[in-house]
């Protein structure tokens, strides 16, 4: 086995004598020294290449016995088993690795199918597919042509007035000028989205659009035959699983020749294979190297076997033990309170419930002054991530409790902008409104260019006082606009509830949130106050941001997919993160599949996470309350979780057994049962939300 942390070694003799033997007559020592010297020296040039299956000596490495320690998983579950390795094989094994199991290709093919259950998702389904066929646009997913049971029934009932799959959603964005059906010189019909045509039309050598778009010019744009075609091939095989070239030229109305030349150039880039992966198919078939990789996994894994979909229950459980909100197992100290807010960073919270639900249901003895000494150390900071949406112009006022805050630790600050609203000039977006739930992904408020014009003079003296001299103190602040210090700080407060400026010190923001009787003071003694910087249009693709918030969504929930968050109020489309959660299953840094049962779409984990729901699904439920604000990120309930949607407000927190909401609490007093609970528990649970220490339960009359 592989043993954590350091390792005594024995002095015996024949201890000694044997780790001699292993490092230099099994291994070679000096040499692997010597060789790891000339790289550090550069005297040997490290050259990297994708290639379509590993070379012999990285083969062996992949393949080495549980005794070379390459991770610390078990056999069955590590990255080496994702691999597929042809290279030097016999006939006749080289032909068993083809031999996949029926059931793994039809769940990888439904994994990857894009699901979709309104108009923007299938818009996202359409830009992620490149074009989706009449049979697939009927049935709403993956079609067979050929056989032509589903596309009746669904055509029937189309007749009579339903509306099956995604007709009803295509005809609503062809409406809306954002889609169109595409009849091909091929003869083939394809829906595609407005961004996609250009490159469709390319690919297939030109059709007829009905009905036809008009495309702004950034749109129209399109790339060679031959590159659009491969751009369309890659799309529609990473969400097909394996297919043969024939299937792919009927579906594009192409002729296999054009679809084969496509499909070779990907298979240079290491990105397709090509093999009978299907039993009893006998054509050559081609398949995306991270869906193959995935479908071995199920395959031949007892990874897969072993894991079953955990009930939404188990989920919630899971993620009151990954983020550690359990009385008995919350963490403590400053840098606990840093880890935790690393995991939490971008989440937009009422800036009231931070200090008095969110931090303290995770951290034991939590007190304000420790997310102080954090924020005046550099090592968090504060923003408002998206400005309101309808304010009066003029109108000056100040932040309240229910005004949404996002935190931000040291390392995640660079990428904190894609959390952010857009900088004016960016593409306009949908506006949400300001009660502290939260907004969905890549949701913001009004620009901040219309806000500009809203404020008041004073805001807007400090604003271009702090836009021209950079960071300032509030004395300094003074002295540069001559406000008097009851007017420059009510100025601020403006500027803060239209999520444009931030202080160094958590308590600039609670000067505003609590009492009115030492404002002044906090202000003054908040530190530096500054501009929040804003998104543009290129951050995401700027030094791995997309990178980093998937980690930072993985760090907080250990399980990621579309419907989890909802909650979330970052600007990068869902389609982008997908890709990028593909690319860290594919370096085997996560691992995809299907974790939580009733939910649609891929889903992607950590290892670390995977092995904890194994545990949690395996142990038996104790009854537990575990109680947190309907502000916090736990509040999953009515999207995730079981139960009805409980909007997220700090004044109100829900009492969880063992992982099904049973008890609300709103206000000060008022309690309401969502479960029938036996005395006893509905008892706990009062008194749990209440935040009492138990009493004994009054005895009852006989």
């Amino acid at each position: 086995e592989n043993l954590a942390g350091p390792r005594e070694i024995p002095d015996h003799p024949l201890v000694e004598q044997t780790i001699a033997d292993a490092l230099t007559e099994a291994m070679d020592i000096d040499g692997l020294e010597a060789l790891v010297a000339r790289l550090a020296a550069g005297e040997i040039r490290v050259v990297a290449r994708d290639l379509t299956e590993p070379s012999p000596l990285a083969a062996e490495v992949l393949d080495a016995r549980p005794y070379a320690f390459l991770d610390d998983a078990p056999l069955e579950e590590r990255r080496a088993r994702a691999v597929t390795m042809r290279r030097g094989l016999d006939p006749e094994s080289a032909a068993d690795i083809g031999r996949l199991d029926a059931s793994a290709i039809d769940r990888v093919r439904e994994e990857a199918w894009p699901g979709a259950a309104g108009v923007d998702e299938v818009y996202d389904a359409l830009v992620v597919l490149g074009c989706a066929t009449a049979a697939e646009a009927i049935a709403g997913r993956l079609a067979d042509p050929a056989d032509p049971a589903d596309l009746a029934a669904a055509a029937r009932r189309l007749a009579d007035g339903e509306h099956p799959g995604w007709s009803a959603h295509l005809d609503a964005l062809a409406a809306a000028g954002r889609a169109t059906r595409l009849r091909a010189h091929g003869g083939a019909v394809l829906w595609c989205a407005a961004e996609r045509l250009a490159l469709v039309e390319a690919a297939l050598g030109g059709g007829h659009a009905e009905p036809p778009l008009a495309l702004p010019e950034e749109l129209r744009a399109a790339p060679a035959r031959d590159v659009a075609l491969i751009e369309l091939v890659r799309a529609r095989l990473g969400c097909l699983g394996p297919v043969t070239a024939a299937s792919l030229a009927a579906d594009l109305g192409i002729t296999p020749i054009d679809v084969e030349v496509a499909l070779v150039g990907l298979e240079s880039e290491g990105s397709v294979l090509r093999g009978k992966f299907t039993p009893g198919t006998p054509s050559l078939e081609w398949c995306e190297r991270r869906l193959l990789a995935r479908i071995h996994r199920y395959t031949l894994g007892r990874l897969r076997r072993e894991i079953e979909p955990a009930t939404r229950a188990e989920f919630a459980r899971f993620l009151f033990e990954w983020q550690r909100v359990r009385p008995d197992d919350r963490r403590e100290g400053d840098e606990a309170l840093a880890a935790v807010v690393a995991e939490l960073e971008g989440f937009a919270a009422p800036a009231a419930a931070w200090e008095t639900e969110i931090l303290p249901a995770r951290i034991v003895g939590f007190t304000p002054d420790m997310l102080d000494r954090l924020c005046l150390a550099g090592r968090v900071s504060w923003a408002r991530p998206a400005p309101p949406v309808r304010e009066t112009p003029g109108r000056s006022f100040g932040p309240i409790r229910s005004t949404p805050i996002a935190l931000f630790s040291r390392p995640g600050r660079r990428h904190a902008p894609l959390w952010l609203a857009p900088a004016a000039g960016d593409a306009q977006r949908s506006a949400k409104p300001e009660a502290g739930d939260g907004s969905g992904p890549g949701s913001a408020g009004a620009s901040p260019a219309s806000l500009s014009a809203s404020l008041s003079f004073g805001a807007g003296r400090i604003l271009a006082c702090l836009e021209a001299r950079g960071a300032s103190f509030f004395d300094d602040i003074l002295d540069e606009t001559g406000a008097r210090a009851p007017d420059a700080a009510a100025a601020i407060g403006e500027l803060i509830a239209h999520g444009l400026v931030s202080a160094d010190g958590f308590a600039g923001l609670r000067a505003f949130t609590g009492t009115s009787a030492r404002r002044l003071r906090a202000v003054a003694e908040a530190g530096r106050w500054s501009c929040v910087p804003r998104r543009t249009a290129d951050a995401a693709a700027v030094d791995g941001g997309v990178e980093a918030v998937a980690r930072t969504l993985l760090r907080r929930y250990g399980v990621a997919f579309k419907p989890l968050l909802a909650r979330e109020s970052f600007t990068v489309p869902w389609r982008d993160l997908l890709r990028e959660l593909r690319r860290l299953e594919a370096r085997g840094e996560i691992r995809g599949g299907r974790f939580v049962a009733g939910v649609t779409g891929e889903q992607f984990a950590l290892p670390e996470a995977v092995e904890t729901l194994r545990r949690i699904r395996r142990a038996p439920v104790d009854g537990a309350l575990v109680t947190v604000s309907a502000a916090d990120p736990l509040n999953l309930t009515g999207i995730v979780c079981l139960g009805e949607r409980i909007p997220a407000s700090a004044s109100t927190r829900i009492a969880f057994r063992d992982g099904v909401p049973v008890a609300t609490q709103t206000g000060t007093r008022k309690i309401d049962l969502l479960e029938p609970l036996a005395p006893e528990q509905e008892w706990a649970a009062r008194h749990a939300l209440l935040r009492k220490r138990m009493p004994a339960l009054p005895a009852r009359a006989v």
